[in-house]
């Protein structure tokens, strides 16, 4: 997802993403610098699916995208140093 308009923050921009009828069944992952417990449990509270601090451990990442995924059936192969994502049979991204 692009970064918020200027002035919004992600849990304002939260309710747009939810009540569009093509983009409320996407789950969403916070990648945030403010890492504070409280920082964490204000995001999840706000309706966030999951939330990760900066800086990304990459596996991290990869393994929640990978849950996501499988809970919509979509998958995460990495083959090398190649790494293609897939969604219901779609090819969503190939690196």
């Amino acid at each position: 997802m692009k970064p918020c308009p200027s002035g919004m923050s992600g849990i304002d921009a939260l309710p747009l993403s939810q009540e569009n009828k093509n983009t409320q069944y996407i789950p969403i992952l916070v990648a945030s610098a403010n890492a504070h417990e409280s920082d964490v449990k204000a995001g999840l509270a706000s309706g966030f699916d999951d939330y990760i601090c900066k800086p990304l451990f990459f596996p991290e990442f990869l393994e929640k995208v990978d849950c996501f995924l499988k809970k919509s059936r979509g998958q995460i192969k990495v083959y090398g140093s190649t790494c293609a994502i897939t969604f219901v049979g779609y090819l969503i991204d190939q690196h």
